[in-house]
């Protein structure tokens, strides 16, 4: 889901996991390739793990990012079905360059299994997810399921469905613009987490100029406090990028 640009990625919030992992804008190099052979992919980038709004130093730890995939379109009835293994490595996790730098993430090692398929109006992404905890932070582990439907040119019907799980009770968190805000959440991290999203984007000009609204319910189990979150999130907005 990090392969979709902020403008274009079709709900307010990536995954719980999926955001955990971010590793935020980095200085690097890749190489790429697709259509190999049929319909083989490739990707492999190195980038200095230094999260700065500036240009980097290169004093940080590195970030490998490998990707394979196949895409076998020709193989069904569908407008497009691709398949995709992606391994992220961090040789530094947790690094920042200042203490008011955003840190990187606590994982050294993290995996994604992905398909994403269309046919005319519809479609499905579906994604599992491994991080290797560092630093004392747990692994976690989790899927999603993101289907959407055209019910118009301009009006898009779209869910995701989401659980994470980890074998320590500190090692889901739950998402820091919406949910971790609420007032009385108590503990902010667990071993369990679900979420359930539907909502309709009414795009105006693309999505360049959207309308957003949807509901959102979450779940999360277990903490250092032993309290639960339980609650829904409605969410309406527009979206703009110029």
């Amino acid at each position: 889901e990090q392969e979709y640009s902020s403008k274009e990625f079709p709900l307010f919030e990536r995954t719980t996991l999926g955001n955990m992992f971010y590793g935020g804008e980095l200085t690097g190099i890749w190489t790429c390739g697709k259509n190999i052979a049929g319909g083989w992919l490739y990707f492999l980038g190195i980038y200095d793990n230094d999260r700065q709004d500036e240009w980097t130093d290169f004093e940080g730890g590195t970030m490998i990012l490998g990707k394979a995939g196949y895409n076998y379109t020709k193989a069904t009835s569908l407008d497009q079905a691709e398949v995709k293994v992606q391994l992220l490595h961090n040789t530094e996790p947790g690094f920042a360059e200042s203490p008011g730098d955003v840190p990187s993430p606590q994982y050294s090692n993290c995996l994604s299994l992905s398909n994403e398929i269309t046919l005319g109006p519809y479609g499905l992404t579906v994604e599992a997810l491994w991080g290797d905890g560092a630093n004392g932070r747990p692994d976690v582990f989790g899927i999603s399921a993101m289907p959407f439907w055209f019910i118009t040119e301009n009006l898009q019907w779209i869910s995701e469905f989401e659980i994470a799980a980890s074998p320590e009770e500190n090692g889901i968190f739950l998402p820091a613009r919406y949910e971790a805000l609420a007032s009385g959440t108590g503990d902010k991290s667990g071993d369990s987490y679900f979420a359930a999203y539907t909502g309709l984007n009414y795009l105006i000009h693309g999505h360049n100029l959207k309308l957003m609204s949807g509901i959102k319910y979450a779940h999360l189990t277990g903490g250092p406090g032993g309290g639960d979150y339980n609650d829904w999130t409605w969410l309406a907005g527009m979206r703009i990028a110029f």
